[in-house]
């Protein structure tokens, strides 16, 4: 994501990039859920997009960077696994709660649920400062 290397000048840690796009992510759902304006909407989604963007490379290179060449691939493997099942419990959930209630209520919940990942990228950041640098 090109703007992965300006974000990196601001915040100089791998989990601090990846605690400020889980946040924007959470933000812009919330906002996508409580908004009624399509324009808005979609131009919200857009960049909830960007943020989605510039998590992935720096999460791909924060588990190079922590994982031994020799396990890297099976934890690359069980990372997806817990994505995607992660993605099929979610999606299924808040399904539901869209059916039940409204698309901008699952919007809205979804976006607070980001905000659980962002103590974990703190726990995270704690264990080895000099590999959580960007270069």
């Amino acid at each position: 994501n090109a703007l992965v290397a300006p974000l990196s000048r601001v915040v100089r840690t791998r989990t601090g990039l990846l605690m400020v796009s889980a946040g924007a992510q959470a933000v812009l759902a919330v906002a996508c859920g409580l908004l009624t304006n399509f324009f808005a909407v979609v131009s919200l989604y857009l960049v909830y997009g960007v943020a989605i963007g510039v998590a992935m490379p720096v999460k791909q290179a924060y588990l190079n960077a922590h994982i031994p060449s020799a396990q890297r691939a099976t934890i690359i493997s069980l990372d997806s696994m817990f994505a995607s099942s992660g993605g099929v419990l979610g999606q299924t959930a808040w399904g539901w709660v869209a059916r039940t209630r409204s698309i901008g209520t699952a919007w809205a919940w979804s976006g607070v649920t980001l905000l659980l990942g962002i103590p974990l990228y703190w726990i995270a950041r704690r264990r080895d400062r000099h590999l959580d640098t960007i270069n």
